[in-house]
């Protein structure tokens, strides 16, 4: 039924009735900055009178604006309360009470610090998390988790309507685990009130937390391209890109390892594949999991006789990455790396009456898979040939041969394309989630995420720092602190078919792999101003990129808080690498930052070695004189190069201070510069 305008006017009329409101982020129970203006904003009828009192301060006037927006601001107070906060319209009055002046941090990035104090899951809950919750009665902690929302140019949603919390044993368990040790940390260090406002999202990247006017500031072609791409598409997520000149350079790269003619004809019917190895198709283990590169698969399927001549459909599922499919010799369908997210496309391809013949029919599919597992993804029931409402089976055997191993010394790591999913678009979760909270005034963010960006660490040199300056400048702070966490050792997700104990030895020494590039980003990262970081080499799991034991993050990010902001120790974080002399066949290598001196939890390990030749060889070491440590190998007799930790999972890095910080990855022969932006190591001229 079509509607009148008078047929909306029930739908409108309720809310302009609302008029008087608080903006998003305030409730009851919260915490306020202490040391900086209280700020309390919200929405009103356009340009209504307002006034305002905090407690028992002098009232303040204002007026909202032509949208109804406003704001009141109160002096700035030391810690305590409660308090409340009294404001009035013309025709309605508003209250927030049990208010606190503390101090209020952000706790932002993805599964890591999502990751709860203690739930009923075994891989989803932190060590001691049962009984820190069962212990929380900390009426001065305040917290809140901000709800998952994601705002693409182009596209209005309603307000979120969040409420601050009281930290008790009823309350805390779903709260970041990360978030709630560093603030009790905090806590109970300060003797403070303090605010906790949990702003994650599992596995995102880095681009959908940067503001939309940071990346126009940086001229990033690509990010803006997209943003621009969906305002014109009124906020619909993308179906393709197109891709980046590194990624086409990278495509290029891998595909001209194939041996032209090797395989000349094998997708038609014709093609002998008797000597191809038969394999279940979907598999639990498929060899795509094992190798990166290009595998080929053939079916022969007979048809009944009524099919010949129709059109039908070809479901395959979800094929990681990349794929080509014939029908008898006649390409039918290509999901590309042009697609979004093509790794979770669904192929189904339309197969033309033209090619349908009864009796014996022959499918091709050539599968690319880049980068980590790959294969046919789906469930066997998605594997089918249908004919209207019939539909033949195609899971089962299968014929498969590797055309081609990809060799990464040879393409180097893949840049990462790009998902179709909204909470991956750039700007979507600082749009829907963050931006709420830049009206207030907040001592600073702690961040646990770049997982999801480890495949790119020359361009997290660019996003990381580009985030801290973006957020200091929505904030309107310059000195808003940013603490970060390193990310942990880590070889594969694998929590319930655990890894043998000692998997890590297998590894090259001082080979790198895994999160290694984007440690050392992180570590460079240091040189922007009141930054801190904590170091978890130490405690992570090479089964579960999760690692349980939050609580020595949570402790080392407020240590690096305290020494930030609070006048702390300046020992608040582990030694750092100085300067490398060579004796003979022996590194010495001298170190900063080292407390009351160097120890080790077993004999020194963790180092490796390597002479002119670059060849790294597993090293001996010994601490000398507190903050020296001596590096050999038998293999090297004239030491150039070492580095420590510098495996995906080093697992027998054991060099601390003796007051229990870890030493944190290095090398000696790396491109970023003290002081410097990270980014500036990775010109074209800079081999990795």
């Amino acid at each position: 039924m079509k509607r009148t305008a008078a047929a909306f006017l029930p739908l409108l009329l309720p809310l302009a009735a609302a008029g008087l409101e608080f903006g998003e982020v305030y409730s009851d129970h919260m915490v306020l900055q202490s040391g900086m203006p209280i700020r309390i904003s919200g929405t009103a009828a356009p340009r209504e009178e307002l006034t305002g009192r905090f407690q028992s301060q002098p009232e303040v006037r204002t007026r909202a604006d032509e949208n109804g927006k406003w704001s009141l601001e109160f002096p700035a107070l030391p810690p305590g309360g409660p308090y409340s906060v009294t404001v009035r319209g013309k025709e309605k009055t508003l209250t927030l009470s049990d208010l606190l002046i503390g101090e209020v941090w952000i706790c932002a990035g993805q599964s890591n610090m999502e990751y709860p104090l203690w739930s009923s899951s075994k891989f989803w809950r932190s060590i001691g998390g049962e009984e820190a919750a069962r212990t929380a009665a900390y009426p001065q902690i305040r917290f809140l988790s901000t709800p998952r929302r994601t705002l693409l140019p182009g596209m209005e949603k309603e307000p979120l309507r969040m409420e601050w919390k009281i930290c008790s044993p009823q309350t805390i368990s779903d709260f970041s685990a990360v978030g709630f040790y560093f603030g009790r940390q905090l806590h109970r260090d300060l003797r403070v009130p303090v605010g906790l406002i949990g702003c994650y999202w599992s596995g995102t990247r880095i681009e959908p937390w940067i503001s939309e006017s940071a990346f126009r500031t940086a001229e990033n072609r690509e990010m803006v391209w997209i943003l621009d791409t969906l305002r014109a598409n009124g906020g619909a997520p993308l179906k393709t890109w197109p891709k980046s000149p590194r990624f086409r350079a990278w495509e290029q790269r891998f595909f001209a390892q194939r041996t032209a003619g090797r395989f000349s004809g094998w997708e038609t019917p014709a093609f002998d594949d008797r000597n191809w190895s038969e394999v279940p198709v979907p598999s639990a283990d498929p060899i795509e999991n094992r190798i990166d590169g290009v595998v080929l698969y053939r079916k022969t399927i007979e048809l009944p006789p009524d099919w010949r001549g129709k059109d039908l459909l070809l479901s395959l599922g979800t094929i990681d990455d990349c794929d080509e499919t014939w029908f008898n010799g006649v390409r039918i369908g290509v999901t590309g790396s042009d697609i979004c997210s093509h790794w979770e496309v669904p192929r189904r391809y339309p197969v033309p009456a033209r090619l349908v013949r009864a009796g014996r029919n022959v499918i091709a599919v050539r599968v690319a898979d880049f980068t980590g597992e790959g294969g046919f993804t789906a469930p066997a029931k998605e594997l089918y040939l249908s004919c209207g409402k019939e539909r033949l089976a195609l899971n089962g055997a299968w014929r498969r041969e590797v055309e081609f191993v990809s060799d990464p010394g040879k393409t180097g790591r893949r840049p990462d394309p790009i998902s179709r999913r909204e909470h991956d678009m750039p700007s979507a979760i600082f749009r829907g989630m963050v931006a709420p909270w830049t009206v207030l005034p907040v001592r600073g963010v702690i961040w646990y995420q770049g997982e999801s960006n480890a495949t790119e660490p020359e361009s997290y040199a660019s996003l990381f720092p580009l985030l801290i300056e973006d957020w200091r400048r929505q904030w309107g702070n310059p000195r808003l602190a940013f603490l970060y966490v390193q990310l942990s050792s880590y070889l594969r997700h694998t929590p319930w078919k655990r890894l043998p104990e000692d998997a890590w030895r297998g590894a090259e020494p001082g080979g790198g792999g895994g999160f290694t590039l984007l440690r050392e980003v992180q570590a460079a990262t240091l040189a922007l101003p009141d930054t801190g970081m904590a170091v978890t080499i130490d405690i992570g799991d090479h089964s579960d990129i999760h690692p349980q034991r939050k609580q020595e993050v949570g402790f080392r990010l407020a240590r690096e808080a305290e020494r930030v902001c609070y006048g702390g120790s300046p020992l608040s974080a582990g030694p750092r690498f100085r300067s490398m002399s060579v004796i003979g066949d022996t590194a010495v290598l001298e170190f900063e930052n080292v407390g009351s001196g160097l120890v080790s939890r077993g004999p020194a390990g963790g180092f490796a070695v390597a002479g002119a030749d670059g060849r790294m060889y597993r090293a001996q070491a010994e601490i000398r004189k507190g903050n020296r440590i001596a590096v050999r190998a038998p293999e090297v007799a004239s030491p150039r190069t070492v580095r420590y930790a510098w495996n995906a999972y080093p697992g027998d890095a054991n060099i601390f201070t003796r007051e229990g910080y870890p030493l944190g990855p290095f090398r000696t022969d790396s491109p970023f510069l003290p002081g410097r932006n990270p980014a500036s190591a990775f010109d074209k001229n800079t081999p990795q």
